[in-house]
């Protein structure tokens, strides 16, 4: 019994490491929001966790092209050496139609060996799988030569699947974040190149958060020694088209942050501290 007893704690010590690491890998890669990091780490970590001497992974795009093809555990001259779009044929190619871990204790052996490209590093045993997100093909992640073991095993497989969906959200998320970049890149482009004055407030602090070229232009040098909007703003004076004064607190700004107004059309002169005024139709 107590032989028993002792077998199931080594059982479970011997599993606390794989699981720990898995725990860390999964912590590591959600880290990068930038993809081409982001697939360094992820085949280097799938490297780490099954103790593979290389690792590569082959991603794709929204058509399924090929875009890059990340190694592992390989110098810089050996890396070099390997295509980098490979065309995924023989055992390669047969993971993109694969649900489960393509496992292969020789490829040299296997029938869907196709030799490897001149000045590739020998390898034997093979672990390789498809990196979905919600049906969409994202990578495939390639394994060769576990260290100090004849092939891949079980074990590995399963940390190979749990490791894959962390890798496809951490993917997802990277090229969300990607995407929004671009359209904050491309909107502040846009919004700079703009024949109108724009300015930009957070609705919840009233901080100025943007302001475009043609902005600078109407207003120049307001002849404020603070770069603070808010102190600018009470070094000048506003009135309406018909002569009237107003206070900040009318002021359009003040009136969309305050109610949620929506301001159209309003002619505002203002009044700068150096005896300049400007005139601006207000939306």
């Amino acid at each position: 019994m107590f032989k028993e007893i002792d077998g199931l704690v080594q059982e479970t010590d011997s599993r606390k490491e794989p699981l720990a690491l898995l725990r860390e890998s999964s912590l590591r890669i959600s880290e990068h929001l930038e993809s081409r990091s982001l697939w360094q780490a992820v085949a280097d970590q799938a490297c780490l966790l099954t103790r593979a001497q290389y690792g590569a992974l082959l991603t794709f795009d929204e058509t399924g092209e090929s875009v890059e093809f990340v190694t592992s555990g390989m110098s810089p001259d050996q890396a070099r050496l390997i295509p980098r779009s490979p065309r995924g044929r023989g055992i390669l190619g047969s993971i993109n139609g694969s649900d489960r871990p393509v496992r292969i204790k020789d490829i040299g052996s296997h029938p869907d060996s196709v030799g490897f490209p001149e000045n590739h590093p020998i390898m034997k045993s093979f672990l390789g799988m498809p990196i979905r997100h919600r049906g969409k093909l994202l990578a495939n992640l390639y394994l060769a030569d576990k260290e100090g073991c004849p092939e891949f095993t079980a074990e590995d497989e399963e940390i190979v699947v749990t490791f894959v969906e962390q890798a496809a959200i951490a993917m997802e998320n990277a090229s969300k974040y990607e995407r929004a970049v671009r359209a904050k890149s491309d909107l502040e482009t846009l919004v700079n190149i703009s024949p109108v004055g724009v300015v930009v407030f957070d609705a919840i602090t009233g901080q100025l958060m943007f302001f475009n070229k043609e902005t600078e232009r109407i207003f120049g040098d307001m002849g404020v020694p603070s770069s603070s909007w808010e102190e600018a703003l009470k070094e000048v004076s506003f009135r309406r088209a018909d002569g009237r004064e107003i206070s900040l607190n009318e002021l359009p700004l003040s009136r969309v942050l305050r109610s949620g107004e929506t301001v159209r059309a309003e002619e505002i002169v203002i009044f700068m501290p150096d005896g300049r005024s400007v005139t601006v139709l207000i939306n």
